[in-house]
């Protein structure tokens, strides 16, 4: 590591979640030596990472998910939690919103489940980009309207810039798994970009879909 860069491994930073008081802290003694120690990670199960609410109204879509014969990326929101048993329908998580960019680079048209909040966040750049560069990857896009994983902040409503830039289906839970299963099927038997949004309330939180 150069010593210019100062940061967790040179224990000017905690490792795990980050406060503003640690930012501070950091600024203050970038000019002095730490002995950061040895550090605790941060476990998924600390972290809260679990399986897939029981509750959660997209279960039939992770089922859906779950039977079809092509690769699936998902990003860092409730889709890592659909890794899991019983489900065990998404492949591959990167990070927040990177399901799409993932998704369109498989050989064959895959699926990338993002949710809206992600989409947001980055995923909406690596769809343009999938148009422009005219791969074929299907987005799946979970509309809760909150970031259901950090804390319940409001997502932004990008339907209409879907559905301005891609072919775009919209699907209000409750939806069967047959019926999400027959539409994800129609959707990678055709060639291109397209969007499939899955519109459900997260019950964990107070806002629901608009």
């Amino acid at each position: 590591m150069s010593p210019k860069v100062k940061g967790k491994l040179s224990g000017h930073l905690p490792r795990g979640l980050l406060e503003k008081a640690d930012i501070v802290r950091a600024l203050e003694t970038l000019d002095k030596e730490q002995n950061g120690g040895p550090e605790a990670y941060e476990t998924v199960a600390a972290r809260g990472y679990g399986r897939v609410c029981p509750e959660c109204p997209f279960i039939p879509l992770f089922r859906a998910l779950g039977k079809l014969d092509v690769p699936v990326a998902g990003d860092a929101g409730c889709a890592i939690r659909a890794t899991r048993e019983p489900y065990e329908s998404v492949d591959m998580v990167y990070g927040l919103g990177s399901s799409v960019g993932v998704a369109s680079g498989f050989r064959t048209k895959g699926v990338a489940v993002i949710g809206d909040y992600a989409l947001a966040h980055s995923g909406m750049q690596a769809l343009i980009n999938a148009v422009w560069q005219k791969r074929d990857v299907l987005a799946v896009i979970l509309k809760n309207d909150v970031a259901a994983m950090t804390g319940g902040q409001e997502a932004p409503d990008l339907t209409a810039l879907l559905e301005a830039l891609v072919p775009t289906h919209i699907l209000r839970l409750p939806v069967s798994e047959e019926q999400l299963e027959k539409r994800f099927r129609e959707e990678l038997a055709a060639s291109g970009v397209s969007a499939v949004v899955v519109s459900g309330k997260c019950v964990r939180n107070d806002a629901g879909t608009k």
